[in-house]
């Protein structure tokens, strides 16, 4: 399977692609309901998995400086590194290219490379860090009116992690104050898990994903926007698939409340990792993940060529794994 300029064709099952059903913009798609279906790019997309041969190819056609990288199913499945990954890292930023991680984790982005040394990475092998959590820290400390959300302080109901570890937002810059379920008392919501909601005691309440989806469609009556600091659908972790705060940002704006993702596949994340890069011409850029609905979706509508990876969250549907596919160097 070959990374080619003007068409590339990726068999994947169509039922399980609730995206491509929608029509996703740039490609053209071919066959019968429940079976297989081509999807042909017409900018620089491919599915594959990073292999040390195709990514020296890649490099050395010397199109990109600049890669962004996705972490979850990318650089690792939230447990295990993929190991050719590690390589693959190393081997661009020995190239010359700058790496920036592009991730949709709602954490912050200061100390995201030096985790990544848990799974054998080197942290001076990335340039760069974008991240959801980051991008939201900073939307709603200093840029609230661009967003059109109310000033601060501000009332929130406020979804969180507890398992995956709580995260705090009790940075004065921030100016938001958890009310718990009080959906009259609050200014807007924020969403930065699916395990809970947390409690003005700084404490948070567990709760089931259907509870918080019927909850969420009560606070959608009064039409409070919601501000999504993970826009992923769903993650990898392990051999398993697990519900991000993308999939109650997409349940309210379905319920018909105001969203706001401040992730991929929105414009704000490729102005932040081109300034942090110092790369304004993104056909110098390269975008690797394993989200149609987000990386490669997101990179088509910034202008930046993407590569699909076929071994994360379309593993099982696509029957890889992320060592099974190669890269090429365009032609």
């Amino acid at each position: 399977m070959s990374l080619t300029r003007n068409s590339l064709d990726v068999c994947v099952p169509v039922d399980q692609m609730r995206l491509v059903e929608k029509g996703l913009p740039g490609f053209v798609l071919s066959g019968a309901k429940g079976g297989l279906t081509s999807i042909r790019s017409r900018r620089s997309v491919c599915m594959a998995s990073s292999t040390r041969q195709g990514l020296e190819e890649v490099l050395s056609s010397g199109k990109y400086e600049g890669i962004l990288l996705d972490q979850f199913g990318v650089l690792h499945d939230g447990r295990t590194a993929y190991v050719e990954a590690i390589e693959c890292v190393r081997l661009a930023q020995e190239a010359g290219a700058k790496v920036a991680i592009v991730s949709n984790t709602s954490r912050r982005s200061a100390g995201c490379a030096a985790k990544l040394e848990n799974y054998g990475y080197d942290e001076s092998w990335f340039d760069a860090a974008v991240t959801s959590g980051e991008l939201a820290f900073e939307v709603l400390s200093s840029r609230r009116q661009e967003f059109g959300l109310p000033d601060s302080p501000s009332k929130i109901i406020h979804t969180n992690w507890i398992e995956r570890g709580t995260i705090s937002v009790d940075d004065p810059r921030l100016g938001v104050l958890p009310v718990g379920e009080d959906i009259d008392s609050a200014d807007f919501i924020l969403c930065h898990g699916t395990e809970g909601i947390s409690l003005a005691d700084g404490t948070v309440k567990p709760a089931s994903l259907d509870y918080l989806v019927d909850f969420l469609k009560k606070c959608s009556a009064r039409k409070l926007p919601l501000v999504c600091a993970n826009p992923d659908i769903v993650t990898v972790d392990g051999d398993n698939l697990i519900t991000m705060p993308g999939f109650l940002s997409k349940s309210y704006r379905d319920f018909g409340g105001p969203v706001v993702n401040l992730g991929k596949l929105e414009e704000i994340v490729y102005e932040k990792a081109c300034a942090l890069l110092g790369i304004q011409d993104r056909r110098r850029l390269l975008a690797i993940g394993d989200s149609l609905e987000h990386d490669i979706l997101g990179a088509q509508r910034a202008g930046v060529d993407a590569l699909m990876i076929g071994g994360g969250i379309f593993a099982t549907e696509l029957s890889i794994s992320p060592d099974q596919v190669s890269i090429q160097a365009p032609r």
